[in-house]
């Protein structure tokens, strides 16, 4: 009988990367986590599963070895959280926050896998210029492991969802792993996801209204025995006649002015688009709605479109209100709506070489309004019109952030694009301060 390779997850959570190389014929030894609902979650999915409920910054991996009787183990997966790496200076592998990364390295030395997968957010490439990249590389190197490296969109391989992370392979043998190619041409849209449930709730068990009309719907409802979980949320009339005014992926731009700062968030009042993959679906989820129904997505619909936290920018946090300084007035909330728009929109434009967008490369990014204004000329006159600061950072833990070093022709460009349609508007600056001792916001 050919031996089945197994695994050990490291920062399992509820078991959404074990369920992917359980999927790929592995079967899994343990999984490790100190978040006891979400090992209960997993258990509760695996009938002969092994947990362990435990700080990882505190576990001793040889003694885990030796009380499991783990003699070998083919891989360690995980995604370790790595704060300390926001710093991006030359003692950065030593941060005292980077304990749990030290950990998956430490699991990695002790058990020597023939294979180790680590996931994490896309900007990990670039903080310090490539640095924390270029440290991560070199401490699995100096185990033995060759090393490779690449952001994958899961939209790409069959997922009804953008998200992107970056992804470490380690080799053992010193072969360089090879990513997958992309191998869907046609994405999977929130349409093909969600359109064989109903506008209204389905009681547990019921059976499906519907047949399944793509391939992904066959998929999703591969050994269902019928729905579950699809119990809609009863909105206000107010709210649902918000919702209407909403077209097809669309947002809070489309409301009139007097709606669109009624949810003091970047992302409220977002459809997701029918034609298109869904954006991130995280803890936000009330301010995502489903792309024909006035109301957001049921917890089945939500499963159809697996979630994760961490793609969208947590920025601007409370709303654009603190980002203008100085008194508020409708005004100058368009004034800022525009500008940002330009600003977010041109860094999900710019792709560098590796294939990231600046976008993913920042942790956050908006536009301040600026109480000042800026003398100027048009024409023969001299004008008095308004000044915005960008501000762009770096970070994984917001205690600390580094300014971004965006490329000079992208900020030519969109310094250029912001005067140039955006009324009220004559001078573009760039805010190169860190945190501390400035904050992220300019509040």
């Amino acid at each position: 009988m050919k031996k089945k390779h197994t695994f050990i997850d490291l920062f399992s959570g509820c078991g959404g990367l074990s369920l992917g190389f359980e999927m790929a014929g592995f079967t899994g030894i343990l999984a490790v986590d100190n978040w006891k609902d979400a090992l209960a979650t997993y258990a509760y999915n695996r009938k002969d599963a092994r947990t362990l409920c435990g700080d990882l910054a505190t576990l001793d991996p040889h003694g885990l070895k030796e009380e499991y009787g783990i003699s070998d183990v083919d891989v360690i997966i995980g995604g370790p959280p790595c704060q300390g790496f926001s710093v991006a200076g030359k003692r950065i592998i030593e941060d005292e926050r980077n304990k749990l990364y030290k950990s998956f390295v430490g699991f990695v030395d002790c058990f020597r896998p023939h294979a180790f997968v680590m996931e994490n957010v896309p900007n990990i490439l670039s903080i310090g210029n490539g640095m924390v990249k270029d440290s991560i590389i070199k401490d699995f190197e100096n185990l033995g492991y060759k090393v490779s490296v690449k952001v994958i969109t899961a939209s790409d391989y069959g997922v009804p969802q953008n998200r992107r992370r970056a992804v470490f392979v380690g080799l053992a043998n010193g072969k360089e792993f090879v990513f997958p190619e992309p191998y869907k041409t046609e994405k999977v849209t929130s349409f093909d996801a969600l359109s064989d449930l109903t506008e209204d709730s389905l009681a547990d068990g019921s059976p499906y209204p519907t047949e399944p009309t793509c391939d992904f719907q066959y998929y999703v409802r591969k050994d269902s025995v019928g729905v579950y979980n699809h119990d809609i949320t009863m909105h206000s009339e107010k709210t649902k006649d918000i919702i209407a005014m909403v077209p097809d992926g669309g947002n809070y731009k489309d409301l009139p002015i007097e709606l669109q700062q009624t949810r003091k968030v970047h992302i409220a009042w977002t459809r997701l688009c029918s034609t298109k993959p869904s954006i991130t679906i995280d803890t936000g989820h009330r301010h995502h709605f489903h792309y024909k129904w006035n109301r957001i997505p049921t917890v089945r619909e939500s499963a159809r479109i697996p979630d994760h936290l961490i793609n969208r920018h947590p920025f601007p946090g409370p709303g654009l209100a603190v980002r203008i300084l100085g008194d508020i007035t409708p005004e100058k909330v368009r004034v800022l709506q525009e500008a940002d728009d330009i600003f977010i929109r041109g860094l999900r434009e710019w792709i560098d070489p590796d294939g990231v967008s600046l976008y993913d490369k920042v942790w956050q990014a908006g536009v301040i309004l600026l109480p000042v204004q800026s003398v100027g000329v048009m024409g023969d006159e001299r004008i008095y019109e308004k000044a915005v600061a960008l501000r762009a950072v770096t970070s994984t833990d917001a205690m600390s952030a580094d300014w971004a070093h965006l490329p000079y022709e992208f900020l030519a460009k969109v310094s250029n694009e912001i005067i140039s349609h955006v009324k009220g508007v004559n001078r573009v600056t760039y805010d190169i301060s860190s945190k501390p001792p400035a904050t992220i916001e300019w509040e």
